[in-house]
């Protein structure tokens, strides 16, 4: 089956895998980079289900249900103090960091 790269923008079509080896590199290099901070350790899901939890899993900018992340204020991926968290839609997400 043939599909197109999963990065946004890109055109390249692929027999096997999900991203052209170009995206494939940078992907790898962003993973490496972020280790195991995001998403991917207990604690992490524990502390963002308890922030989730904590802002009625409702978006604290525009009130929206759903899809849901849990955004770092200051910019600081490593500050996970619960107070530096907030609950955010994917659309407001993207938008606070097109700003930053």
């Amino acid at each position: 089956m043939i599909r197109p790269c999963l990065a946004p923008g890109c055109n390249v079509l692929l027999e096997k895998g999900r991203r052209c080896p170009e995206h494939q590199k940078a992907w790898d290099a962003q993973r490496r980079r972020r280790g195991d901070r995001m998403g991917s350790t207990w604690a992490w899901r524990k502390l963002r289900k308890r922030a989730l939890e904590r802002d009625g899993y409702r978006c604290q900018r525009c009130d929206a249900p759903y899809p849901l992340e849990v955004h770092h204020k200051n910019g600081d991926p490593d500050d996970n103090r619960l107070e530096n968290l907030e609950t955010v839609c994917v659309p407001c997400h993207k938008q606070e960091h097109r700003a930053s």
